[in-house]
Order: C-alpha cells, then structure tokens, then sequence
C-alpha cells in the first residue's frame, strides 16, 4: 500500500487508543472515528480505511488491520501459540502455574490475557506461592528493550526504549546489527495476519532478542 496526500484515508478506533490515533491521522492527513462513541461500522468511499486497535467487525473499501488479527495481537496466549508454533523467538510461557517449570529463576505473572502495558502484571522468584493468573512467563534478563514498527510488508522503525524516571523515551535506531530481528519481526507480523503492528523486543547480554 502507497499512502499518498490524495487520498481519502479514514482511522477508526477504540477509546484506548485515541491520543495515538489522532497523532497519526494528524502526521498523514487522515479523519479519525471513535467507534466507542458512535455506532457506525461500516466505512464505504475512502480509499483506505485503517484500523488502529480495534477487535469490532468493521468494513470497507480497503481495510487496514483485521479485528480477528488485532484480537490475535491483543490476546497475548493467541500471539504467542502462534510464534511459538511458527519457532519466532518468544519468551517461555504457561497458562497454568502449576505447569510453571522449576528451571525459571524469575516469573512474570498477569492478571489477564489482554492487559494493557504493566496493568494487573506481577513479578516472582521461583520458590515463592504464586498468585493465581491467566498467563505466566519466564522473566527475559535484558540489557535492552526495542520497539519494532512492521507495516504494509516492510520494516518501518526500530526504537531503542529508554526510561528515565517515569517517562519512557523511544531513540530511532539504524538498521545495522537489527538484520535478525527485522525477519523475526516480519516474519511475526505476517504469522499473525497484521498489517501494522508495533513488536517490544528484548536483547540479552549475548545479543539474542525475543518478541
């Protein structure tokens, strides 16, 4: 997909990611839709219709971002089974903390499948009673965190997070040294059917990433 200044480009999406989506519509000329606030779904006479975080049937012309491949990324057991079943490097992970393997020194536990950002997440050393969760994953040690922006088939950022204090601060990246990470990531976006997605890479003291 080419995104040019003549087109009729329309972004929907849910209260959650309001802020983000005006910025984007802003960047590219777009009109933004909160489907939280009206009831219309379906988007005829726009060239492209875009998505941006929304699980709800929606329709149109073009439409950028499936809801079912938006639920699969939302759903973080969906994502994982997929890259776990496709060998995309992933962090190791269990629905059950009685299956949690005594080989993890570290447990990260959420209180729920579709959480967003650090809400209902908790973390455990092995040896401690861990609470109940819907999803449990051995901690990554990392020495860094990245963002990897994957859209319309092509690799279209790689942001360095750094937090400092409260804030968190994205550093744009060259792609030398990110070779691997870029196929894994691309390979990732495609397994889940996504056309524009934002993936949170950690690298280790070795150098190997996971998503």
């Amino acid at each position: 997909i080419t995104i040019g200044n003549e087109m009729k480009i329309l972004i929907v999406h849910p209260k959650a990611t309001c802020v983000s989506a005006k910025r984007l519509a802003d960047a590219i000329g777009a009109t933004c839709y909160n489907l939280s606030k009206g009831n219309e779904r379906h988007f005829p006479g726009y060239d492209l219709v875009w998505n941006y975080g929304s699980r709800e049937y929606i329709t149109g012309d073009n439409v950028v971002n499936r809801p079912i491949a938006v639920q699969r990324c939302v759903d973080k057991i969906q994502t994982f089974e997929l890259l776990r079943r496709y060998k995309i490097p992933t962090v190791d992970w269990t629905m059950f903390k009685h299956n949690v393997p005594k080989e993890w020194d570290s447990i990260v536990i959420r209180d729920s499948r579709t959480g967003r950002k650090a809400e209902g997440l908790y973390f455990a050393e092995q040896g401690e009673a861990l609470r109940d969760g819907e999803l449990y994953t051995e901690y990554y040690p990392h020495i860094a965190e990245y963002r990897i922006v994957v859209g319309f088939g092509s690799i279209l950022g790689r942001y360095r997070k750094d937090k400092v204090g409260d804030q968190w601060y994205f550093n744009l990246m060259l792609p030398q040294g990110f070779e691997q990470v870029d196929k894994d990531c691309f390979a990732a976006a495609k397994t889940l059917g996504i056309d524009y997605v934002g993936f949170d890479v950690l690298e280790n003291a070795k150098g190997l990433c996971v998503i």
